[in-house]
């Protein structure tokens, strides 16, 4: 009678487990396509729904440049749902077409047609103030993927942060974090294309992020989240360049890594240890095996003390 294996039939039913949920686990809080009703696209342009998902996603099938957001570009919408995770209060139907339309305006840009090839090449390590220009607003990510045309004049930058305190109170620690001394020196580092509105709706992001999420600044200027973010490029990228809720997602994800215990080295408790067979040789001098051939004489030493130890008795 042929005996079943325990651990192989284990290993089987966890496999076809893990192969069968993971899928569903992935869009466990995302909507589904039918969910997409032409009443919940009100207020949203096809257009830009459509170039954000089809950069955000790298998916060239031309059912997202018809101009008619049907089954296929709800079913786009949804894949992105489960790609960029967001951390919003907005119910996730309504937060992932803030996001198609968020990387949609981003494509609009002059030059930034292809801007997720741009996003991808870029290296954030090393330079504080690259993390915070993705995570910026549209404006101010632009000229870093390649549209540099009509930036704001950084020479006015202080007289425009003078009539308002928290935006005021804001360049200076942004200025502080990038060791910059003044406005202006801080909007060379972080430059934004438009005007007087575009730079003062640049630092009111930032403050924003620090009233979503308290500290957030510290991690987007923190080396090891540049660090971990270029890790995985593909993934951590397109969420530090999306929505603010994706990229307040996105800096939860980094702290939650790091209070985790690093990850013992997995132990399959069904292998058996194998016998080492590796030969091992010696190669001995003349004089090592001279020595080697010295025998101590154990006895002789042992009746000597005997003998020692009888004589004081």
């Amino acid at each position: 009678m042929i005996r079943p294996n325990k651990c192989l039939s284990k290993r089987l039913i966890a496999s076809i487990f893990v192969a069968f949920l993971w899928p569903f686990a992935a869009l466990a809080t995302c909507f589904t396509p039918g969910d997409v009703t032409q009443d919940k696209l009100q207020g949203y342009e096809t257009g830009t729904l459509q170039a954000g998902l089809r950069t955000a996603l790298n998916d060239e099938n031309s059912l997202l440049t018809d101009g008619t957001f049907g089954a296929y570009s709800r079913s786009a919408l949804a894949r992105l749902c489960s790609t960029v995770p967001r951390s919003d209060l907005k119910p996730d139907l309504a937060s992932t077409l803030d996001l198609a339309r968020a990387y949609g305006q981003l494509a609009a840009r002059d030059g930034l047609e292809d801007w997720r090839d741009a996003l991808l090449s870029l290296d954030i390590t090393g330079t504080p103030a690259l993390p915070l220009r993705l995570a910026g607003t549209i404006n101010m990510r632009a000229p870093l993927l390649g549209d540099t045309g009509g930036l704001f004049n950084c020479s006015v930058a202080e007289k425009v942060v003078e009539g308002a305190p928290r935006i005021a109170e804001r360049v200076r620690d942004l200025s502080a974090r990038l060791l910059e001394t003044d406005a202006a020196s801080l909007c060379e580092s972080l430059p934004v294309t438009g005007g007087e509105l575009e730079f003062l709706g640049a630092m009111v992001r930032f403050n924003q992020y620090e009233a979503l999420l308290k500290g957030s600044l510290d991690d987007l200027t923190d080396p090891g989240f540049a660090t971990w973010v270029a890790a995985n490029p593909e993934n951590r990228m397109l969420r530090l360049a999306g929505s603010q809720p994706a990229v307040v997602n996105l800096i939860e994800e980094y702290r939650a890594q790091k209070t985790q215990a690093p990850e013992s080295p997995f132990v399959d408790p069904c292998a058996r240890d194998e016998p080492d067979s590796t030969l091992v040789f010696f190669s001995l001098s003349t004089e090592e095996l001279a020595a080697l051939e010295e025998t101590l004489d154990l006895t002789k030493t042992l009746d000597s003390r005997v003998r020692e130890r009888r004589a004081l008795l």
